[in-house]
């Protein structure tokens, strides 16, 4: 899933933090009054890498539609993207998982110049669960209960006759409240697709000894960055890197490769009825 680079500047120090204030003090003529540095807790800044995107109430009509190229990739890697925010308990972007009301647009782009890469995730965060506690076993049950739904969905041939699984309705619902975009089978079943994809990529190449080597890796600069911060060490559990429990992102790892040949037979289906409707998905896939 392409996501923006990101790296940190800090508060009036060195060159690129001053060409930084002063292009915004240059945009702080205009009425939005774009140029304020604030810092409150975190002399901080993260710049992120530029992303050229479109949040969804600005996608041109029509161009979320698995009727064409982009629209197939679109939904296909917004799959994926969901698939990630299960592993990381990123609750701040669908109304998935976890039943919100409302999702957050401003935490994904579409790229409608990007056949390759349609959407973008920003913003991503880890919300990790303490192992030992109950609300882990809750998170767990809730992602078996997505995984059922997943595999429960079948193609009819009737566009009228469409069961979207409970736990995807409220992903379309807020697509069409920002978009105006409606959905028949082919767009759930295409999103569907997508989101097993990303478990099966995530079962595929994530394994407890490469987050340890990654978490080990970036231990002692994480370490030094939360000495450097004007707060000390009172808050670094939130925004160290112990936000990234290993034995929880290994417990969703874990859970999902118990469902493993279950979801490799789903996936099988859908890739099959795309073949013989839509003879492009398999080609958009592997892109």
């Amino acid at each position: 899933m392409p996501v923006p680079k990101y790296r940190l500047v800090w508060y009036k120090q060195g060159p690129e933090y001053w060409n930084i204030e002063k292009t915004l003090e240059r945009l702080s003529l205009d009425e939005n009054n774009l140029g304020n540095i604030e810092t409150k807790e975190i002399p901080i800044l993260m710049l992120m890498e530029y992303i050229t995107g479109i949040t969804p109430n600005k996608l041109p009509p029509d161009l979320l539609n698995v009727s064409n190229h982009w629209g197939y990739t679109a939904y296909y890697h917004m799959g994926k993207m969901l698939a990630y925010d299960i592993l990381i308990n990123n609750w701040d972007r669908f109304p998935f998982l976890w039943r919100k009301e409302e999702g957050n647009c401003d935490n994904f782009l579409f790229s409608p110049s990007s056949p390759r890469h349609p959407i973008h995730g920003i913003d991503q965060s880890i919300t990790s669960i303490d192992p030992i506690s109950s609300n882990l076993t809750q998170y767990l049950s809730k992602i078996e209960s997505v995984i059922s739904e997943l595999l429960s969905f079948k193609f009819t041939d009737d566009d009228y006759i469409l069961t979207v699984p409970i736990i995807i309705q409220g992903v379309f619902i807020f697509l069409k409240e920002d978009t105006g975009i409606d959905y028949n089978r082919n767009e759930v079943g295409c999103l569907i697709g997508g989101i097993i994809e990303g478990i099966l990529l995530i079962i595929g190449v994530i394994h407890k000894e490469t987050l340890e080597n990654i978490y080990n890796r970036y231990k002692e600069e994480a370490e030094a960055l939360c000495q450097r911060m004007i707060w000390g060490q009172d808050r670094r559990g939130f925004y160290g890197l112990s936000k990234a429990n290993i034995s929880f992102l290994h417990s969703i790892v874990q859970l999902f490769q118990k469902y493993e040949a279950q979801l490799l037979h789903k996936q099988i289906e859908i890739s099959s009825y795309f073949s013989n409707h839509q003879n492009s998905f398999e080609k958009i896939k592997n892109q």
